[in-house]
């Protein structure tokens, strides 16, 4: 109840926010499933809300930080908040609309990270034709036309994931050698995978029968590579590779559900470890 909450304070104020919240959480479940029977309950459905409002609210006043999709900003408690610094990660996948979103909080300073020589943001077809100008991300526009607009772009040029050997070749293509990789990571990012015939921490395998398949907007997949994906990965966890050691990596969320998609079906790989292996785009 309201009561219970302004009873907590110091130390102990979060914790008892969070056990209440859980609590509610649990109770909403209740809730859903008494709906679900058939039952109207309006008036509990309007103190839980009341409850989760005043949470969220307080929470958020005594925040720091403040963690949000640029959507959710404008939503709730949060959309009646000031805040000095707006702060994007993954800038270049969200389109330009997305990103002003969270201008309404009246911010000093805007911080955009991203990467523009990564794909664009995912756009329907419908509003790439309605609002051309509009469907690549502010991040892009902002470095394409910084000079005029008086802005100050900085490139992080140290690189602390990959193998060197696994950067080598995007520093070539894309970033004209200017990426470096951090000290001692060759060390510390090398596994011998040479008895399942991997001889390199980088190594291209041509698919002769590929082919890219439009999968939905503009998604694609190709059944002939996922397919090999599927053996590499079965490979893998032969050779007794722990399944949170392997992530898979595609440009295409249509090439994720098609991976996933052959993962369940096979019958090499424990329907447990299905469930834990990485795949995004």
């Amino acid at each position: 109840t309201k009561e219970q909450f302004e009873q907590t304070s110091g130390d102990k104020q979060f914790l008892s926010l969070y056990q209440i919240l859980t609590r509610k959480t649990q109770e909403s479940f209740d809730y859903q499933e008494k709906v679900w029977k058939g039952k109207d309950l309006p008036h509990e459905r309007d103190m839980s809300h009341e409850l989760r409002q005043i949470i969220e609210l307080n929470l958020i006043s005594e925040a720091d930080i403040v963690c949000c999709t640029t959507s959710m900003s404008a939503y709730g408690p949060i959309r009646n908040f000031k805040f000095s610094t707006y702060l994007l990660d993954e800038a270049t996948q969200s389109d330009e609309i997305s990103s002003i979103i969270p201008l309404i909080h009246q911010p000093e300073r805007v911080v955009l990270i991203g990467d523009q020589k990564q794909l664009d943001p995912l756009v329907s077809d419908e509003m790439k034709r309605k609002h051309p100008e509009t469907s690549q991300s502010l991040f892009t526009r902002l470095v394409h036309h910084s000079k005029s607009y008086g802005l100050q772009c900085e490139m992080l040029d140290v690189q602390y994931r990959m193998h060197p050997s696994i950067c080598d070749f995007p520093n070539r293509a894309f970033y004209n050698n200017r990426i470096q990789s951090q000290a001692g990571l060759k060390d510390k990012r090398f596994i011998d995978l040479t008895d399942i015939g991997l001889m390199s921490p980088l190594q291209f395998i041509n698919v002769e029968q590929g082919r890219e398949e439009s999968a939905f907007g503009t998604s694609f997949q190709n059944q002939q590579e996922a397919e090999i994906v599927v053996q590499i990965v079965s490979a893998l966890i032969n050779a007794n590779i722990k399944d949170h050691q392997i992530g898979v990596i595609t440009p295409y969320y249509g090439q994720v559900k098609l991976i996933r998609n052959l993962l369940n079906q096979s019958q090499i790989i424990h329907p447990a470890l299905k469930r834990r292996l990485k795949i995004a785009p």
